[in-house]
């Protein structure tokens, strides 16, 4: 087991606890809070689940060291997930509300995805690309018609 297997685990095992939580309620309250919330409530189980305390407590690692070293280290790793990613999550579904509002016609689906993530991200795709390629579609949530902006909700 990896160390993302496991936090990928109580993530998922976050989303299982907040339906039930829910599943007597009326049918129309069965559902979350906002898009985010259950991508919240699975993150805090991941990040409780990955902290060196609690690997240490279940005998994943053999010591903590505690010192401001390896706090710093702990808290730039968790900073280089969690904030690097906000700008990707913003942008998904800036892209998908541009498809679908017409505002991004099918001849400027790749252009439009790249401009996004310059803007947004700061990078430019490692190759040329062009409309042949259809680059917002190797994020699953792009060709399945799921929204993304959950997981940008979920951080605030």
């Amino acid at each position: 087991v990896t160390m993302d297997q496991l936090s990928t685990v109580h993530h998922e095992m976050g989303h299982v606890q907040y339906y039930l939580q829910y599943k007597d309620q009326h049918v129309s309250l069965r559902r979350g809070a906002n898009p985010g919330f259950h991508e919240a409530i699975g993150d805090v189980l991941a990040l409780s689940v990955s902290t060196p305390a609690h690997l240490h407590k279940i005998g994943l690692l053999d010591q903590v060291t505690n010192d401001t070293e390896s706090d710093i280290n702990y808290l730039l790793k968790m900073a280089l997930e969690k904030i690097a990613f906000l700008p990707f999550g913003y942008l998904v579904d800036q892209w998908r509300w541009g498809v679908f509002s017409g505002r991004t016609p099918p001849s400027r689906y790749n252009y439009d995805w790249w401009y996004l993530r310059t803007k947004y991200q700061g990078i430019c795709p490692p190759v040329v690309r062009n409309e042949t390629h259809f680059d917002a579609g190797a994020k699953f949530h792009v060709p399945n018609v799921t929204p993304y902006i959950r997981y940008f909700v979920s951080f605030k």
